[in-house]
């Protein structure tokens, strides 16, 4: 007996709690216990008798939307009308909308003479495509030419970078620029020959030809005297062929010496 007394005893309290809520205080959906407690002048309304009720609540009479806490205020004069856009359908509209990218617009000179600027959206443009502002090119690539004269490219040689995904045509380097080495260039440059020429002497002695051709020095190999002068027999070991003018030579040189 006495547990019924306080569970009514609390209903009554938590009634007259509710009924103290000052006259136009509720937002639409709060729950209310009369209409003069909602906000402009929305009903409080519970579709059913065990349904909370709530300030323009589903199928509350209204004169206008505003009144109208999850619909439209239908022709008939309730809350029951669609609206024209859910939220979830609002919210998908203002992700796509702030996902669009801004257009960045090339300034004049922002390419050499006679080349147009370039406009693209931000964040589009690849390594190595022409671009007119650093916010055109991805992944934070700066857009940049060498020189006046240079077309400007995103993540061109010598432009600032943190990481290699930066730059279009080199490593970047521990200075902050896109100059350092890519991998495959190392690799290369070790495999590099290089070939020289360089004129052979008018005569000499020892095998070295007298004629007046070119001897090519070979990273690989030793000297080899060209076509134009004695022809040279890789086979012979250790023979050297002269011509008869150095024989000649040489035999009036001892003649002289005796």
């Amino acid at each position: 007996m006495h547990k019924v007394t306080f569970l009514l005893a609390g209903l009554a309290l938590s009634i007259n709690a509710q009924a103290t809520a000052p006259t136009g205080s509720l937002d639409l959906g709060q729950t209310c216990t009369n209409d003069k407690e909602c906000k402009n002048g929305a009903k409080c309304y519970g579709t059913t008798s065990d349904t909370i009720r709530a300030c323009g609540n589903f199928n509350a009479a209204c004169d206008d939307d505003s009144q109208c806490a999850f619909n439209t205020c239908s022709s008939n004069g309730l809350c029951s009308g669609f609206l024209p856009l859910s939220s979830t359908s609002a919210a998908s509209t203002s992700t796509s909308t702030s996902a669009t990218p801004s257009i960045i617009t090339g300034t004049a000179g922002s390419q050499p003479s006679g080349q147009a600027p370039i406009t693209a959206p931000a964040n589009s443009l690849n390594l190595g495509e022409t671009c007119s502002d650093d916010a055109q090119c991805k992944n934070g690539a700066n857009c940049y030419g060498t020189t006046a004269f240079t077309i400007r490219v995103c993540g061109n040689f010598n432009a600032a970078c943190e990481n290699d995904s930066q730059c279009a045509f080199n490593s970047c380097a521990s200075n902050g620029l896109c100059s350092g080495f890519l991998a495959t260039q190392a690799s290369n440059g070790t495999s590099v020959t290089m070939t020289t020429s360089m004129a052979a002497p008018s005569s000499g002695f020892g095998g070295v030809s007298a004629g007046n051709g070119t001897a090519v020095a070979s990273a690989t190999g030793g000297v080899k005297p060209s076509a134009s002068g004695v022809p040279f027999d890789s086979s012979a070991s250790g023979i050297v062929r002269v011509s008869g003018g150095v024989v000649a030579a040489l035999v009036g040189f001892v003649a002289f010496l005796v």
